[in-house]
């Protein structure tokens, strides 16, 4: 198995992304000043990059989240991470890499309908397991055609002892790089940015005006609720499942610069699971609410995506968009019937024991 993580940056590049993104407090408020081209800015995180790196491949992975195959392979090393509800109440991840190239990526589990609006946009590589008849029918239709997608016996999958099957499948990503199956594209990202060019800032109303918070809690389901928690000697959110920290293979714990929620509905996907129960399918066309959480801020957002190949539009209560920080981001889709709550920080400094406030 392979251990060592193939950087695409350059030294002075990771240094330049450790700056921006690890530091906390004031720190993140000075990459609104640099002026530099979208061109050589990763688009999924907005940090200095390579002259090509809007053109450089995005693979999309989904990557199970059950229990038993904790800690995972490669999810820390993630430009974007979304989280979705699927049948059983539990979840999955849809994972983004281009900045970062892991070595082994995994387990890999099989797609949903909502796969299709949250790939679309932007990735080049889909890699899954599988999916129901029902599902590939809907990808077809709805995904762009070039997107590559690869399953089991493609580039780069194969099957390990780390786990009992089906959760034993992982996918070396740099050997379905390697097959350069896919054409080279642009893209901007999952979400749109404020400025056309330029690092994007953050919406003045999220840095001036959001309340402070130390923790995340969402349910997803009643068997389901992750949290993240503020650490400001870091400047970035840590990921809890319960009590316990949400660790990877290489023994950190996953973090986000950003959390992005929105509030979703969910419909019969049109068939059940193996044992016979309800398949959810969440719905990421049209409109809805949510919260962008960016440093210690959060604001309430209303977000928008016009079909499955748009972008995802953020915008505060005076109608601007919403900008991310540089950085890496986790998307949480959180259904209607679910939760998000807030616990809040004071202004001057985050406290771990402060009272929770909630917000639906």
């Amino acid at each position: 198995m392979k251990t060592q993580s193939t950087k695409i940056a350059a030294l002075a590049l990771v240094t330049a992304l450790a700056i921006a993104s690890c530091g906390g407090g004031e720190e993140t408020v000075a990459p609104q000043d640099m002026q530099v081209s979208d061109s050589t800015l990763w688009p999924l995180t907005q940090l200095p990059g390579p002259q090509d790196a809007t053109s450089q491949p995005v693979l999309a992975i989904k990557v199970e989240d059950d229990q038993s195959v904790r800690p995972q392979y490669g999810l820390d090393g993630a430009d974007l991470v979304v989280e979705e509800l699927v049948e059983g109440g539990i979840t999955r991840f849809v994972s983004f890499f281009q900045s970062t190239i892991p070595d082994e990526v995994g387990p890999i589990r099989s797609a949903r309908h909502v796969d299709a609006s949250i790939v679309s946009p932007l990735a080049d590589y889909f890699v899954v397991s599988g999916a129901s008849g029902v599902t590939l029918a809907y990808l077809d239709q709805s995904m762009p055609i070039n997107i590559v997608r690869v399953y089991e016996g493609g580039d780069g999958i194969h099957r390990t002892n780390y786990h009992s099957a089906p959760h034993n499948l992982f996918v070396y990503p740099m050997d379905i790089i390697a097959s350069n199956k896919a054409a080279k594209s642009e893209t901007a990202g999952l979400f749109k940015r404020p400025d056309a060019m330029g690092a994007t800032p953050a919406a003045a109303s999220v840095l001036t005006d959001g309340e402070s918070v130390t923790a995340v809690k969402l349910e997803f389901s009643k068997g389901k609720k992750p949290s993240w928690s503020w650490d400001s000697a870091k400047g970035v959110w840590l990921r809890n499942d319960g009590s316990k920290p949400h660790m990877a293979i290489s023994g950190n714990q996953l973090s986000a610069k950003n959390l992005v929620v929105l509030r979703v509905t969910t419909v019969d996907a049109g068939y059940k699971d193996p044992a016979g129960g309800y398949v959810p399918r969440t719905v990421l066309e049209g409109t809805g609410a949510g919260f962008a959480v960016l440093g210690d801020k959060k604001i309430p957002v209303t977000w928008s995506k016009a079909d499955v190949k748009a972008q995802i539009v953020l915008t505060d209560s005076a109608g601007s968009v919403v900008g991310l920080l540089p950085g890496n981001t986790w998307v949480e889709l959180i259904p209607t019937e679910g939760d998000v709550s807030f616990v809040a920080g004071s202004a001057s400094a985050a406290s771990p024991s402060a009272s929770p406030s909630a917000s639906k």
